[in-house]
């Protein structure tokens, strides 16, 4: 009896070291999130027994990952309910899946923060334009403080963007969208992400990076950024075979300034002359019309909106503006797809000293006022 027990031991522990230790692919470890992201943190090295072994963390070591959870509200206030698993290996491979009620999930693939708005995802929606890649960013920057992770990318606050510190950490910013990052949809349909904004940073203001300046040529119907006044752009939109949906309309303006989102002729989002943001999070809900309003008199105004669906396809059967005078005069929505399985990324966003690599010398003139 006293073997048999024995037996029984040995058996329980080994299942306990199988299930932890022996090595599982990543799909096993986020086999419950509905969605997951990977970023390869190239060149990194990642302390993973550290991690495990800070109470802190609550991580537990399965394979060569490194896997723990947080909530979403710690990225996103007033955020839907969704738990973030994370786990990365010592080589860097780093990922974030989305677990809870499936239309909470798709809003982990929008841009609703403030930060969000000053990146690439303003020119062209691409996998490292989701709310989990930067997610996935501020995590890096978490554990490499922390001591964990040593080389690869640099760590940065999102802050030195939207300060408009582009001399400072433009190097580095735009070095994290050169990295590999996928996305793996965990449902049987695509997954379909949309956005459309006005938005507008004074260039009398701010010092104008690249960022703040394609902010301005697309999403400012003005023809300068340095142009007060008020601007709104008006979205009907038709949805085929949805499943899911996950609405997110999100404003943000300086002193001064006002902004303001309507949903199917109803303000669902507005903040007045004093700075301030505001946010609609909406589940299940289709918007036919959507209408972003930003008054600017300096400084900065962003009025946003974002719907991700499961299903086969959203359109826009209208796009209008007021005025319509910006560089890009009317830019249609931005619209990202996201098949089912896996969905390769591979950004090449290069620094000027890389596209002349192989020149001996290159000049730049600056083309003031053009």
């Amino acid at each position: 009896m006293k073997k048999l027990s024995n037996i029984l031991i040995i058996t329980f522990l080994y299942v306990i070291l199988y299930n932890n230790l022996i090595a599982q692919t990543t799909e096993e470890i986020m086999s419950d999130a509905g969605v997951f992201q990977e970023v390869v943190l190239s060149g990194a090295s990642v302390d993973i027994l550290g991690i495990v072994n800070n109470p802190s963390y609550s991580a537990t070591q399965m394979g060569d990952f490194a896997v723990y959870e947080k909530e979403l509200s710690v990225y996103w206030e007033g955020s839907p309910s969704v738990r973030l698993r994370f786990a990365i290996n010592p080589s860097g491979d780093f990922y974030v899946g989305a677990i809870g009620k499936d239309h909470n999930v798709l809003s982990t693939l929008s841009s609703p923060t403030w930060h969000s708005f000053h990146t690439f995802g303003f020119f062209e929606l691409k996998n490292y334009t989701t709310l989990l890649f930067h997610i996935l960013q501020q995590e890096h920057k978490a554990l490499s403080d922390g001591g964990y992770i040593t080389g690869g990318p640099e760590a940065f606050n999102w802050s030195d963007i939207v300060s408009g510190y582009w001399g400072f950490r433009g190097p580095n910013i735009v070095s994290w969208y050169n990295l590999e990052t996928r996305i793996y949809n965990g449902f049987s349909k695509s997954l379909i992400i949309a956005h459309s904004a006005v938005s507008v940073n004074d260039p009398t203001t701010y010092t104008m990076d690249p960022f703040f300046i394609e902010i301005n040529d697309r999403w400012w119907p003005f023809s300068s950024g340095s142009i007060d006044g008020t601007a709104t752009r008006h979205l009907t939109l038709q949805y085929e075979n949805a499943e899911l949906s996950y609405v997110v309309a999100w404003v943000g303006n300086d002193n001064g300034n006002s902004t303001s989102i309507s949903i199917d002729g109803q303000v669902a989002a507005s903040n007045g002359s004093s700075v301030g943001k505001a946010q609609y999070l909406q589940a299940d809900y289709y918007p036919a019309a959507i209408e972003m309003t930003a008054y600017k008199v300096w400084s900065v105004s962003v009025s946003a909106a974002s719907v991700v669906i499961l299903g086969d396809d959203i359109s826009f059967n209208s796009n209008g503006v007021n005025p319509d005078g910006g560089p890009i005069e009317n830019p249609t929505p931005l619209k990202l797809v996201l098949a089912p399985g896996w969905n390769e990324d591979k950004i090449n966003v290069q620094t000027i000293e890389e596209i002349m690599s192989d020149a001996g010398v290159f000049q730049e003139v600056v083309l003031s006022g053009a």
